[in-house]
């Protein structure tokens, strides 16, 4: 799946996969979810890896062979946890209000990422309210505000949402 992923996305860019110019190692599932994060992620390192033989070849006129693994792929995902030497939920906890999961008004949640000044004084436009979990937690129950961010997370660049949709509530698609 890995090496199918990496073949379609260099191939969105004009470049076809040579063989034997990457070896992928491993196969989700890597991290506790039902998407397939850890070979995505191998696959877009896999494309970088191109990328850098492509150069070293301009340079020197040698190919080299480019190796990812699967789960340390995953792994760098999560890496500002793992540098931090905590724990995911405590690394949300402390940064600050604008950053965190919230429930909507339909009982799907929203996950604001407010951890950078410029995108936490987005949001706070956005939903007009206060940096406070209190007043975010009341927006988000409005149906509108749901609504405003999920346009908001395609439309503007001064915002980081992500809407999580219950898969109870939605039909599974492929990933």
């Amino acid at each position: 799946m890995t090496e199918e992923l990496l073949r379609e996305l260099l191939g969105s860019l004009g470049r076809e996969l040579l063989p034997g110019e990457v070896r992928l190692h491993g196969s989700d599932p890597v991290l506790p979810t039902r998407l397939r994060v850890g070979e995505a992620a191998a696959s877009v390192l896999g494309a970088i890896g191109v990328a850098a033989t492509d150069l070293h070849e301009l340079r020197t006129g040698r190919r080299q062979q480019a190796e990812v693994d699967v789960r340390a792929a995953a792994a760098a995902l999560l890496s500002f946890v793992h540098l931090r030497g905590g724990r995911g939920d405590e690394l949300l906890r402390d940064a600050g209000p604008m950053t965190g999961i919230y429930e909507a008004h339909d009982g799907d949640f929203v996950h604001l990422h407010g951890g950078f000044p410029h995108l936490r004084d987005g949001l706070l436009a956005l939903l007009d309210c206060r940096d406070e979990r209190e007043s975010i937690a009341a927006v988000e129950q409005r149906e509108q505000a749901v609504a405003q961010v999920g346009k908001a997370a395609v439309q503007v660049d001064e915002v980081a949402v992500v809407r999580l949709v219950d898969p109870r509530h939605r039909p599974c698609v492929a990933q």
